[in-house]
C-alpha cells in the first residue's frame, strides 16, 4: 500500500510533470498492479505509445530467494535472460511466433481469443525450452501434458504447489522459480493456436503470419440455426479512466455468472442449456461486447422441482404445506414449479439491468442478428 502511495506521488510530481515536450501528447494517469503513465508519442505523422511504470531495481539473487516486490520488478531480468540465451536466429523465430499468435487474435491481454492470450515473454520462453520454431509447432499439441521448469522439478513438484494447480499451461519463469509465466494464458486461447498450428503442419504458408482484421459476421443467412442461439451485449464505456483490464475483469465476471444462473434454476435443475460466452473489446472506441451462445434460448414454463424424501416426516410436511399440488414418485415428493424465465433474452437483459457495472451503458442486448455496432458484428 505504502509503495503503490510512492508510485502514484512520483507519477503525478515527476513523470506528468516532465513530459513537457511538443511530441507528447494526451498524457495520462492509469492503474494496473499500481500507477502508472501512457503518453502518445507523435512524430512526423507516427503515433507511439509508450508506458511508463516504475518498479524497484532488485538484485537477482534477491528476487530468487524472496521473490518481487512488485511484478514489474522481474522485468529487467526476463530481458537480460533472453538477451544472454537466444541467440540472432532463435530472437528471429521469436519474432515469428509473436506474428503467429497476433494472426490468431490469441496475443497478450487484449486477446480476442479468450480472456488473455500468450504474452510476448512466454513466447521468448518456448523459443528457448525448443530451440526453434518448427520444434516447438511439432511439439506444441503437448504443451499442457508437459510442464518447462528451468529448475528441473517434475510434475508430481509442480503439482504440490498451490497457485500452480488450476493453471492450464505452466512454463516456470527463470527469474523466479515460484511464477508460472503461462498462468494466465486462456486455455481457449492455447486451444485455438493448437489449431492453427495444426493447419500450419499440414499446409505450411505464409498467410498463417498475416495480421488480419477480425472479419464481421454475416448476417445474411437469416436461417443460421447457430446464430439463432448467439446472444450480443453491446456495452459503451463512459468513465475512460477506468484500465481496459479492468473492464474486461469485469465483464469475464458478468459472463460467469450469467452462465452459472442460466444453466441452473436456483434448485439445481436445468434451465437454458450450455452456455459460452466471449469478451471482445476495442478500448480505443470504448466499445466492449459480451458474446454469449444459449442452447435452449427457449424452455418449457414450468419444471418438475425435487422435494424431500417421503421418510423424513419433518421435511415433508413443511414441503406438503407449501406445495399443496405435490406428488409422490420415486420415494420423494415433487411438485411442478413455474420458472421465472422460459424466454433466455428476457432472462438475459433483465439479469444485465441488476448486474452490470456503473461505468457501462447498455447499447443494445439482441440476437446476433440484430447487432448494432462494428465491435459487435466481430463476435
Amino acid at each position: 500500500k505504502e509503495s503503490k502511495k510512492d508510485f502514484l506521488s512520483l507519477c503525478n510530481n515527476w513523470i506528468l510533470q516532465s513530459l513537457t515536450l511538443d511530441e507528447f501528447h494526451n498524457p495520462r494517469l492509469l492503474y494496473a498492479e499500481h500507477p502508472y503513465v501512457t503518453v502518445d508519442y507523435l512524430l512526423d505523422n507516427i503515433k507511439v505509445k509508450i508506458d511508463i511504470v516504475l518498479y524497484f531495481d532488485l538484485d537477482l539473487e534477491f528476487i530468487k530467494k524472496n521473490g518481487p516486490i512488485t511484478a514489474v520488478d522481474r522485468s529487467p531480468w526476463h530481458g537480460c535472460f533472453i538477451r544472454d540465451e537466444l541467440n540472432s536466429d532463435q530472437k528471429n523465430n521469436v519474432r515469428l511466433l509473436k506474428q503467429f499468435f497476433k494472426s490468431c487474435y490469441s496475443y497478450g491481454d487484449k486477446s480476442a481469443v479468450g480472456k488473455i492470450g500468450f504474452i510476448g515473454y512466454s513466447a521468448e520462453l518456448l523459443i528457448y525450452y525448443f530451440h526453434n520454431l518448427i520444434n516447438l509447432f511439432e511439439n506444441f499439441n503437448e504443451l499442457y501434458k508437459k510442464p518447462l521448469d528451468y529448475y528441473n522439478r517434475n510434475e508430481k513438484e509442480l503439482s504440490k504447489i498451490v497457485h500452480f494447480q488450476n493453471d492450464y499451461l505452466i512454463i516456470i519463469d527463470p527469474i523466479d522459480k515460484n511464477r508460472n509465466v503461462a498462468s494466465a494464458i486462456s486455455e481457449k486461447a492455447y486451444k485455438y493456436c493448437n489449431q492453427k498450428v495444426s493447419e500450419f503442419l499440414k499446409h505450411p504458408s505464409p498467410d498463417f503470419f498475416k495480421i488480419k482484421p477480425i472479419p464481421e459476421i454475416n448476417l445474411a443467412n437469416k436461417e443460421d440455426p447457430l446464430l439463432s442461439k448467439i446472444y450480443i451485449i453491446e456495452l459503451q464505456n463512459t468513465n475512460i479512466k477506468i484500465h481496459y483490464t479492468i473492464n474486461r475483469d469485469k465483464l469475464y465476471s458478468l459472463g460467469e455468472s450469467i452462465k452459472a444462473n442460466g444453466e441452473k434454476e436456483f434448485s439445481h435443475v436445468d434451465r437454458f442449456g450450455k452456455i459460452i460466452f466471449e469478451v471482445y473489446f476495442e478500448d480505443e472506441k470504448n466499445q466492449y461486447n459480451l458474446s454469449i451462445f444459449c442452447e435452449k434460448p427457449y424452455i418449457s414454463e414450468t419444471y418438475i422441482r425435487k422435494g424431500p424424501p417421503i421418510t423424513e416426516e419433518k421435511h415433508t410436511v413443511n414441503f406438503k404445506r407449501k406445495n399443496p399440488e405435490y406428488f409422490e414418485k420415486d420415494g420423494y415428493l415433487w411438485v411442478e414449479t413455474m420458472r421465472d424465465y422460459s424466454n433466455f433474452s428476457d432472462f438475459l437483459k433483465r439479469f444485465v439491468k441488476d448486474k452490470i457495472p456503473d461505468n457501462f451503458d447498455v447499447l443494445n442486448i439482441s440476437t446476433a442478428f440484430n447487432t448494432l455496432s462494428s465491435s459487435g458484428k466481430k463476435q
